[in-house]
């Protein structure tokens, strides 16, 4: 009984998720590390120009950063819809000259490696936000202040896949990994 009803919850949540994989080979993160940048940088601001294409508009965007340096450590969050971020977008947009591009994808790409860096030392502020707002609600405060920050909601979430895990499933090298019961593969 447990089952058939957590399936018939499942099941709705599951056909909702349209997921497609469109190999990428023509450089991978070997190109971008010899041109100085970060590829989760370099990632992550490829996904903020895409969505301003397709979106018209910049919208909060969280990336999960490792805090493994504590014991116990979690997760905080890179908000990675930065000012820079935002400033190259509008160039590519604009389309400004290649030099006034690249320079402004290089502080991109150092800004969100700096938030990346403050996250992962305990230095990032969503988690901090977090516990004020369930301190706020114990004490039985309202706080017009967290109302505001944690009210807008996060319209693109990204997470790092690995690119060995892509490999080792893609389904052209290995045909032996499909069934006809389904897949499975790396989200």
């Amino acid at each position: 009984e447990v089952i058939e009803s957590s399936l018939s919850v499942a099941k709705p949540l599951a056909d909702d998720v349209d997921s497609h994989i469109f190999p990428f080979n023509d450089f991978g993160k070997g190109l971008i590390k010899k041109c100085r940048t970060s590829p989760d940088a370099f990632i992550q601001i490829a996904l903020q120009l895409a969505h301003y294409r397709d979106k018209g508009k910049f919208c909060l965007t969280y990336e999960a950063s490792m805090t493994r340096l504590f014991r116990e450590g979690r997760t905080e969050t890179v908000r990675s819809c930065t000012m820079e971020t935002c400033s190259f977008v509008r160039a590519m947009i604009r389309d400004e000259t290649r030099e006034e591009r690249l320079m402004l994808l290089k502080q991109a790409a150092e800004k969100h490696q700096n938030m990346y860096r403050l996250a992962m030392t305990g230095q990032g502020i969503d988690r901090h936000l977090f516990c004020l707002y369930v301190v706020s609600k114990y004490l039985g405060e309202d706080s017009p202040f967290l109302k505001e920050v944690l009210s807008e909601p996060w319209r693109l979430s990204t997470s790092q896949t690995p690119l060995q895990q892509l490999e080792l499933f893609d389904l052209v090298k290995h045909p032996e990994y499909v069934s006809s019961g389904g897949g499975f593969g790396p989200v």
